[in-house]
């Protein structure tokens, strides 16, 4: 259970970057207190329609962003397809902008979402209201959309943790930049606080980048002990002057937690780890997870497919990874594709989203950084003859 890959596991060479002198004198005199949820970072479900007839659902997140602002992304889906439309945007005033696009990329506008954004009196109230324009700009339509609870969606609150410190010696300083966000389930029944325990402690674990699997069955780590593993240890001087800076080095890491499907009490969530220590670009990698929210239990593909998936499964992802980037069936999946062998095989970092089972494989896993995140789903309606009766999954689809 819960076991990581490989490329979650990192090095912990930033913890060896102290923060500032004075930072850490303001700190001691702080008295400890219990961390609080941000109210900046929200999770709001949205229904309504575009244009006259097409039904829609949006899943949209809000953080706050550098220049002041809210940033806004999520996804949306017409009902009648459960296709997951990814966006992004800002929100600026009651002025919400949101360009969508069939990957998590972005690179291919297919449409633009214009309006006004209320939060409202309350819970429960967001709405967002204006003009939809297609990708083109050749097709404009109004769109209405009103924040809904829906039976079977978890109420969510969301922690955020950062620090950024820096140390000289001579000429040389080094700075580290360290970032954690997560959401909680809102309730106190067992079940809820057994999955809020399991999501602090894989968040533990990314902040701390254990090469060991994480022990479930002792005493989950607290809130405090997650915001103080976003900061570093001290250092002495000696430590510092073996690290091999120049005269300016910085690194980032980045740990965020993003809900891929909270629906008929299945919480699938993506847990994304983001570097940079130098060199040409950030590393980047995601490992997934899903619960069941009726048992608390974390749950295998062997609880949602009947015995035997593994091969069908394999060739259904593979046929929607040739549907993604074009290839004909025979055609090589390297070369022009996108792998850098020609052949593919599943691994275990598998999620669940409105439209279907996906598998994510991280840059360099299986293909050139450029291809980004490989991630084939296979839309349940492909996947119905293997779903097991009575499982979380039939519950999902509705069957």
């Amino acid at each position: 259970m819960f076991a990581l890959p490989s490329c979650l596991k990192r090095p912990l060479t930033g913890m060896a970057i102290i923060w500032l002198a004075c930072q850490s004198s303001l700190r001691a005199q702080e008295e400890p207190r219990e961390p609080q949820p941000n109210e900046d970072i929200r999770q709001v479900v949205l229904t309504g329609k575009i244009g006259d007839k097409a039904a829609v659902r949006a899943v949209i997140n809000t953080t706050p962003n550098l220049e002041g602002g809210t940033s806004l992304g999520g996804t949306y889906h017409y009902l009648s397809q459960r296709k997951p439309i990814h966006l992004s945007g800002s929100l600026e005033g009651d002025q919400a902008f949101l360009e969508e696009s069939t990957n998590r990329n972005g690179e291919t506008v297919t449409g633009r979402f214009e309006g006004n954004w209320s939060f409202g009196e309350g819970p429960g109230q967001t709405s967002f209201q204006g003009s939809w324009t297609s990708g083109d700009g050749q097709r404009k339509l109004p769109f209405s959309l009103k924040e809904t609870r829906e039976d079977g969606v978890a109420s969510l609150a969301f922690y955020s943790f950062a620090e950024e410190y820096a140390r000289k010696s001579g000429s040389d300083e080094m700075r580290r930049e360290q970032s954690l966000s997560f959401p909680q389930l809102l309730g106190e029944s067992d079940t809820l606080q057994r999955v809020n325990g399991l999501i602090r402690l894989l968040a533990l674990v990314q902040m701390e980048g254990s090469e060991e699997n994480p022990d479930v069955k002792a005493p989950p780590p607290t809130l405090k002990t997650l915001e103080k593993a976003v900061r570093a240890p001290l250092p002495d001087e000696e430590e510092f002057k073996d690290l091999e800076v120049s005269h300016f080095a910085s690194l980032t890491f980045d740990e965020s937690f993003e809900v891929m499907l909270n629906e008929k009490q299945v919480f699938c969530m993506r847990m994304a780890h983001s570097e940079y220590t130098g060199g040409a670009h950030p590393n980047h990698a995601a490992a997934h997870v899903t619960f069941d929210l009726k048992s608390g239990e974390e749950l295998t593909l062997d609880d949602l497919l009947k015995p035997g998936w593994r091969d069908a499964v394999t060739r259904m992802a593979e046929t929607m990874l040739r549907k993604q980037h074009g290839l004909k069936d025979g055609e090589a999946l390297n070369g022009e594709g996108p792998l850098f062998e020609n052949v593919f095989e599943l691994n275990d970092n598998w999620f669940l989203t409105p439209e279907g089972l996906g598998f994510s494989f991280d840059p360099y896993e299986i293909g050139p950084y450029a291809a980004g995140f490989i991630e084939p789903i296979i839309p349940f309606p492909m996947l119905q003859d293997w779903v097991k009766p009575k499982s979380a999954l039939e519950r999902v689809i509705g069957k």
